[in-house]
């Protein structure tokens, strides 16, 4: 039903703009919460998916999930409600038009309104807090680089904030701000997670290494100058995640035709995560159970 009424707007559709205000955390279900992290990559997210499909076939379910840049477009249609195989089957609508025309002369060279508008129509044009899980979308404030948490209003404009690479697509204004891709500042967002309520949170990491990349043009080396500061950060960053996954796809060259192998990738690295994922939730059950 849900990938039905995704895939038309009932009559025009006005949301709130997307909102980052103080996160609220989710509800305590008798058990440890268990928080997706779903890092940037540009279309190294596709390992998402494979991650995503094997958690669900091996009954492993999460409370909440929080992305940055394409872990926030894979996260919010997760979150809201669509199985791993309807969100492959969504992004096999994604090609080069979905990133839209070219604006030049302005601060970027495509607008990115067709990816806030895939979103929304594959999420039901729902609001982040109508979701079927708790949702935040990770970006970052171009005006002063603070983190910004968008867990409230329209579910297509925080993914498109943060997913908005700098000099690529236009900064995303929503109020008086300015906002580009979370990458920048939160390239794996696990403190986002735990500061949702997670007590278990489970870290994809799909970030490129910066010796993998290729500088050929000068869009090559403004990937290369986001993911030096994703690898970066990450040093440190990924070190807080209770399970760490990190798909490893085939070559450097990721693009839009081989995104089976990605997406393999992510179920290969998924599966080889489960028996230390197995362990976590056992021993989070023995706690809760002693402390009773």
């Amino acid at each position: 039903m849900l990938v039905g009424c995704a895939t038309v707007a009932p009559g025009p559709v006005v949301l709130a703009p997307a909102d980052a205000g103080p996160l609220v955390q989710v509800q305590r279900p008798g058990r440890a919460v268990v928080g997706l992290a779903l890092g940037g990559g540009a279309l190294r997210g596709f390992a998402h998916i494979g991650v995503l499909k094997v958690l669900a076939d091996a009954g492993v379910a999460a409370d909440l999930v929080v992305g940055t840049s394409v872990g926030a477009v894979v996260g919010a249609l997760h979150a809201a409600g669509l199985p791993a195989d309807a969100v492959e089957k969504a992004t096999d609508e994604l090609d080069w038009s979905v990133f839209g025309h070219l604006v030049v002369p302005r601060l970027g060279l495509v607008g990115g309104e067709r990816i806030e508008e895939f979103i929304n129509r594959h999420v039901g044009y729902r609001p982040i807090e109508a979701l079927a899980m708790p949702f935040a979308a990770v970006a970052t404030d171009a005006q002063d680089g603070s983190l910004a948490v968008f867990n409230r209003g329209n579910t297509g404009m925080a993914v498109r904030a943060s997913a908005s690479v700098p000099v690529v697509f236009q900064p995303v204004r929503i109020g008086s701000r300015q906002y580009i891709d979370g990458t920048l500042v939160s390239p794996v967002p696990i403190a986002t997670a735990r500061a949702m309520g997670a007590d278990i949170v489970i870290a994809i990491n799909v970030t490129y290494r910066p010796m993998e990349s290729r500088l050929r043009n000068p869009l090559d080396m403004v990937f290369q100058t986001v993911q030096i500061m994703a690898h970066t950060i990450n040093t440190k960053n990924l070190q807080e995640a209770d399970v760490l996954i990190e798909p490893i796809p085939p070559g450097t060259a990721v693009s839009l035709a081989n995104r089976a192998a990605v997406i393999r990738a992510g179920e290969d690295a998924a599966r080889a995560a489960l028996p230390q994922i197995r362990a976590m939730l056992s021993a989070a059950s023995a706690r809760r159970d002693a402390e009773r």
